[in-house]
């Protein structure tokens, strides 16, 4: 099948692993247990001890409410990853939600959801802090908020984040924006230059993560390939 937006087939989840010279270390394979055939996934986002995958599920069926939402897997004795179903953000269970990024510290997941004003099209950006297997209260980043859509965040911290938004001001399209999280309700935000910026669309920004946070040569647990790989390998799950 392919999606209705792109066209192209729909999205899966691979694992890719690379070493801190740069080669690979392996052909990237799909993740077992995540098959869905009629469903596109993107966008996912490990949790630091990799017992936890984020991912936007985003449902492709004929007839059928298909709302994007964020879905969280683990995995089994085997290795494979089991999914567990939707992560219940709102009560209400027909909101979207999509783009997860869990901050390097696993306290604190960031995400995309409606306006809180349902007159509004666009999308935001929120966060809500992670106890466990318990969720604290969504909180909407209004420091970031717009008109405009902001979507695709990654986390460098508990406190800033990188994110896309197609806001005035920009070059054109989608450009990436720095958003730093104060403790006394201030947001500063950082407009990226040129060339990380251009008048094209500019998404899914995610920095190379540091050479110690590589797998040695013939050392790749999954985890340890999936967290690199969920860095610098999103797709792009469309909510727009």
């Amino acid at each position: 099948r392919t999606s209705p937006v792109t066209g192209e087939p729909l999205g899966r989840l691979y694992r890719l692993g690379q070493q801190a010279d740069g080669t690979w270390l392996s052909a990237p394979d799909s993740l077992q247990g995540l098959a869905e055939a009629t469903a596109e996934l993107g966008t996912p986002s490990l949790s630091p001890d990799g017992r936890r995958l984020y991912y936007t599920y985003a449902p492709q069926r004929q007839g059928e409410h298909n709302t994007p939402q964020i879905w969280v897997a683990t995995p089994d004795e085997r290795g494979r990853w089991q999914p567990s179903g939707p992560l219940r953000l709102f009560a209400d269970s027909t909101r979207l939600t999509a783009h997860p990024a869990v901050s390097p510290s696993g306290a604190r997941l960031f995400f995309v959801s409606e306006a809180p004003d349902k007159a509004r099209q666009d999308k935001e950006l929120y966060y809500v802090d992670l106890y466990g297997d318990a969720l604290g209260t969504p909180v909407p980043i209004t420091g970031v908020s717009s008109t405009a859509d902001e979507l695709f965040p990654y986390a460098t911290s508990d406190s800033t984040l990188y994110f896309a938004s197609d806001r005035s001001g920009g070059f054109g399209g989608l450009d990436i924006y720095q958003a730093t999280l104060h403790s006394d309700g201030r947001t500063t935000l950082l407009h990226l230059p040129s060339p990380i910026n251009s008048e094209a669309d500019e998404l899914t920004f995610a920095p190379t993560p540091a050479p110690q946070a590589l797998p040695r040569r013939g050392f790749s647990p999954p985890h340890a390939m999936m967290r690199v790989a969920c860095r610098i390998c999103m797709s792009s799950v469309a909510v727009r």
